[in-house]
């Protein structure tokens, strides 16, 4: 900046180490003389992403604590007690019920092949990684996400909130539509969102307006509904933001429906092993 650039330039300057829709809103800042709007809309909507992640992690702690309660339990059990009934059952002349051998050899064979498993697993992770970095790959794995039971409505609710968050603060800022459209395209990690904005931003080229084409996506109902009552009384971008609230809502109701059906079922699945070892 100390060289003639604008704070865009300046930041644009940087490639990769900005996200795009930093760089956009400081764009449309300077732009429309409102550059301390523009950061403060960045704050907002940073603290508010923030703060919704952390609430999605704080109801995942406990979950995922049992369930790794659960499987280091299991794994105790086969590899320390199961084994010393062993010796019992050959004393007493009779064997083990099928159910334990099974386990016991099972547990006889990771201790010796360790290397091997360990070896298939990584060389697993770094090829499901590597495939799933391209975009056909990506596509299908979140199309198959989002139909998973419960977790496929959680990742919707999520991809929707994020989705019109990014874009009502975008089209509030003052920057064109079509361009909010494709900066909203390039910040979102997922592909059928991807996908949806890409196909809305060339309807709307085309002469529809956002609600209608956004409408041909299959997105919820709700979603071009409330879009559609804020294109008539202009008032867009407020509108986006009542609808990244009714989402937000949305999935911690999910997510909480989950955790409910998820804890009991893992303490059931766990006393089961137990009684079955």
């Amino acid at each position: 900046m100390r060289e003639g650039q604008s704070l865009t330039q300046a930041c644009e300057s940087q490639g990769d180490k900005l996200p795009i829709l930093f760089v956009n809103m400081i764009r449309a800042g300077e732009e429309s003389a409102a550059l301390p709007n523009a950061f403060e809309r960045l704050s907002d909507y940073y603290e508010h992403r923030q703060k919704m992640s952390e609430k999605i992690r704080s109801s995942l702690i406990y979950p995922i604590i049992l369930l790794i309660t659960s499987g280091l339990s299991v794994i105790f059990l086969i590899t320390f007690v199961l084994p010393q009934f062993q010796p019992m059952f050959e004393n007493s002349g009779k064997e083990l019920p099928w159910l334990s051998r099974y386990l016991i050899n099972i547990d006889d064979f990771v201790s010796s092949f360790w290397w091997i498993l360990l070896s298939v697993l990584t060389v697993a992770i770094a090829l499901i990684r590597y495939l799933a970095k391209k975009p056909e790959n990506r596509r299908k794995i979140d199309h198959t996400l989002r139909k998973l039971p419960v977790f496929g409505n959680v990742i919707t609710a999520l991809e929707v909130s994020h989705l019109c968050n990014t874009l009502g603060m975008l089209i509030t800022n003052g920057t064109p539509l079509r361009r909010a459209l494709v900066i909203s395209m390039k910040s979102s990690d997922n592909a059928i969102t991807r996908a949806w904005l890409e196909e809305a931003e060339i309807r709307i080229r085309e002469g529809e307006r956002l609600s209608e084409a956004l409408r041909k996506q299959g997105l919820p109902n709700t979603v071009h509904h409330l879009i559609s009552i804020g294109e008539e009384t202009g008032k867009l971008g407020e509108m986006l933001g009542h609808v990244t609230s009714i989402f937000e809502e949305n999935a911690l109701q999910n997510t909480q429906r989950l955790l409910t059906l998820l804890s009991p079922a893992l303490t059931i699945i766990l006393g089961g092993l137990v009684a079955i070892i």
